[in-house]
């Protein structure tokens, strides 16, 4: 009996150790995938990292390139507007020069000075008599 529990022994020692080994195969197999899995991940998220970066100065650059089109549409339009500022100030210059000349400006000037002249003494004339025919009536009403 001892040596068939003798033999038991060996035999259970042999299958631990078997079951001990699978096991630990069946561990190493799964850290394996465990790393790769790990790896795989950090290498997806390092590759999507490195697109959005991409992305972002692709984006900022599109931006900046647009902001100095847009800076140099603006300093575009104003210089345009500054060179048509300045012709139509030449334009307005012509006209006033071309549709008042002096002679005209000047005898314009005179009939309207003849006039003021002329209607004034005209008012003048009429207050003064309107002024002598106040003084009657307050005279007249006086004596009355």
């Amino acid at each position: 009996m001892e040596v068939s529990s003798g033999i038991g022994l060996v035999l259970l020692t042999i299958l631990i150790s078997i079951i001990g080994y699978l096991l630990a195969k069946r561990d190493d197999a799964q850290e394996s995938k465990i790393i790769q899995l790990r790896n795989d991940k950090q290498r997806a998220v390092v590759g999507v990292r490195t697109e959005l970066q991409a992305m972002l100065v692709a984006q900022r650059l599109s931006f900046e390139d647009k902001t100095k089109a847009f800076d140099a549409t603006i300093r575009d339009l104003y210089l345009k507007h500054q060179t048509d500022v300045e012709k139509l100030e030449a334009l307005q210059r012509e006209v006033d020069r071309e549709h008042y000349n002096k002679a005209e400006l000047d005898s314009k000037l005179a009939e309207l000075k003849s006039t003021f002249k002329i209607g004034f003494t005209s008012l003048s004339e009429q207050l003064s008599r309107l002024s002598e025919h106040l003084i009657e009536h307050m005279q007249n009403e006086k004596i009355k």
